[in-house]
């Protein structure tokens, strides 16, 4: 749009899992290199993979566990403003996190994200033809791809990141990008949409995000 090919673009995301590869079951990692070396010692899954590395930012950091409750607790509070959440109406106490059965540490089952079918779409324009709409425009400032040079697959198998990364997330360079593409600043900010795919990860997007220092995103 911005190049001038075309006044509307329709940006489309669905998402439905094969069964044989659903969350739970292991499956879909052949092509990792490392894969041989992992297999013997169960690491087959996203959980088992990313576990090492979140342990790691426990370690160095000094967050206590306490704070992935906290972050499990808020993400499933905020399903019960969405009617078309898949767990509203189910909410989460501190007590039932706590019971949950441990997948691997430090993730509990409550700490790993429910994956769930879905679509959605959205229909970027030129500023000339979005002011002409019914709806209030939204403007899309700056999109970025990427990650941290030297990470390649990172905690999904490799575990080959520079050792001063590990125990860290794969977006600081990439947040610095984005934010000198949309020239705004972490301060600009005043809502932030962060993935929970697993509970720690939340935290450590935080600080690649510069929203708090490194091992200050439990207080934050």
């Amino acid at each position: 749009v911005q190049s001038g090919q075309a006044r509307m673009v329709l940006v489309m995301r669905s998402m439905v899992q094969r069964p044989q590869a659903r969350y739970g079951r292991a499956g879909g990692f052949a092509e990792i290199p490392q894969i041989d070396l992992l297999e013997p010692f169960g690491v087959v899954s996203p959980a088992t993979m990313f576990a090492p590395l979140f342990m790691r930012y426990l370690h160095e950091t000094g967050t206590p566990r306490e704070a992935l409750a906290d972050i499990a607790l808020c993400f499933r509070d905020n399903a019960q403003y969405n009617p078309r959440a898949v767990t509203f109406g189910q909410a989460l106490d501190r007590d039932t996190y706590l019971r949950s059965r441990w997948i691997a540490e430090p993730l509990r089952l409550l700490d790993c994200c429910q994956e769930s079918d879905g679509a959605c779409a959205l229909l970027v324009t030129t500023a000339e033809r979005a002011s002409a709409l019914r709806q209030a425009p939204v403007r899309v400032l700056a999109a970025q791809q990427g990650g941290n040079a030297g990470w390649h697959a990172g905690g999904m198998g490799t575990h080959t990141m520079p050792a001063a990364q590990y125990g860290g997330g794969n977006s600081a360079q990439l947040a610095d990008a984005l934010y000198r593409a949309a020239g705004l600043a972490p301060s600009d900010i005043s809502f932030a949409q962060i993935y929970d795919h697993f509970s720690p990860a939340v935290l450590i997007s935080l600080e690649d995000f510069g929203f708090c220092a490194r091992g200050e995103a439990a207080r934050f």
